[in-house]
Formats: structure tokens, C-alpha cells, sequence
């Protein structure tokens, strides 16, 4: 190999490897963000999980305002109140396995003790 094609090489390593640890930031930012939503399910185990559309003005994900969307989306898992885009994941529940919409760590949640 000639020294331009070890240059190239040597670029494109270093692309792919800047790559790789961006997508592992955005990997571990992600995890800890499940741990947390996680761990404030776990917390509330002792508490009604219902939330009363009156008393909720934000997506309990993005923080998004839900005030004019009526009925309020909700997870049918933890029963907070999200934006449509916050609970578009579904799993199956009943005898019939109808899909119904949770939001993202339900979803992790449940298909976790699923596998």
C-alpha cells in the first residue's frame, strides 16, 4: 500500500470511530434517561398512577404542551398523559393481544419481561 492509501485508510478509521463513539454518547444518554423515567415508575408503585387531564399541561415525556388535545393521549401502562409522538409503541395486552399505546419505557419495560 502506498502512503495516500494508508492516509485514507487511516481517515476513514477515524471517521468510523468517531462515528462509533458519538452513537455510544447518544447510547448511554439514552440509557440513563430510561433509568431515571424507570426508576420515577418504581417510585410511584405506593401512588394512583392516573393523571387527571385538568391537572396535566405537558407531555410527561417532552415536555410538549397537550392542553388543546382532547382526549389526552395516555399510556394504558403507567397512565400519564403524553403528546401523540410519545406514545406511538404498542404491545399487545388482553386475551385478544390488542396493541395498546404506551410510551417509550413502558415499552421497554414490558417488552423486557416479555423476552
Amino acid at each position: 500500500l502506498t502512503a495516500q492509501n494508508y492516509k485514507a485508510r487511516c481517515f476513514s478509521l477515524q471517521s468510523e470511530l468517531d462515528t462509533s463513539e458519538a452513537v455510544q454518547k447518544d447510547f448511554v444518554q439514552l440509557s440513563q434517561s430510561l433509568q431515571i423515567q424507570l426508576e420515577k415508575i418504581r417510585q410511584s408503585e405506593q401512588e394512583v398512577r392516573w393523571q387527571w387531564e385538568d391537572d396535566v399541561e405537558n407531555c410527561s415525556g417532552c415536555g410538549t404542551s397537550v392542553v388543546k388535545m382532547k382526549p389526552r393521549p395516555r399510556c394504558l401502562h403507567c397512565c400519564k398523559i403524553f403528546c401523540t409522538s410519545c406514545v406511538q409503541h404498542t404491545v399487545p395486552s388482553g386475551p385478544t393481544r390488542r396493541p395498546a399505546n404506551v410510551c417509550q419505557v413502558c415499552h421497554t419495560l414490558l417488552n423486557r419481561q416479555v423476552n
